[in-house]
């Protein structure tokens, strides 16, 4: 019995300070609301300056290639270790080496020599549409039948 009018007097309580919210609405909603956009802004402002931020990178290449080129491995590579590698929200200095070639692929040592993370990490790209792209999964980027016949990396 006692239990019941606990139960009560509790749903009681909770009905009162709904009804109380509900009356007042219009002076706190508008400022939680506030305070979420503000919070969102400032993260999202966060996230655009740490996506800003530029790595220093030295490109050395052992093929021929043209400068559009070393530009779009250049590219695809940082932002392949960008996404994978390297910690976010500073600015990382490493050296991309070009070392072979077949046919439509490459193949590039980051780092090459160092010890790490990011150390003599090697990964492929792959001339697709005329673009250099780096493999996601960093490994070869061919076909089966390609690589039986060793025409890729």
């Amino acid at each position: 019995m006692n239990y019941i009018k606990f139960v009560r007097i509790f749903l009681l309580v909770l009905i009162i300070i709904g009804i109380g919210l509900l009356s007042t609405q219009k002076m706190w909603v508008p400022k939680i609301v506030d305070f979420i956009l503000r919070k969102e802004n400032i993260q999202q402002q966060n996230a655009e300056a740490i996506n800003n931020i530029q790595n220093n990178i030295t490109l050395t290449s052992k093929v021929s290639l043209s400068s559009s080129e070393k530009e779009q491995i250049l590219d695809s590579v940082d932002g392949f270790i960008n996404e994978y590698k390297l910690p976010k929200g500073i600015q990382n200095t490493y050296k991309i080496l070009i070392e072979k070639q077949l046919n439509e692929s490459i193949r590039i040592v980051v780092n090459p020599g160092e010890e790490g993370e990011v150390g003599n990490l090697i990964i492929y790209a792959r001339r697709v549409n005329n673009v250099w792209r780096v493999d996601p999964n960093g490994g070869p980027w061919c076909t089966l039948e390609e690589f039986d016949q060793q025409q890729c990396f």
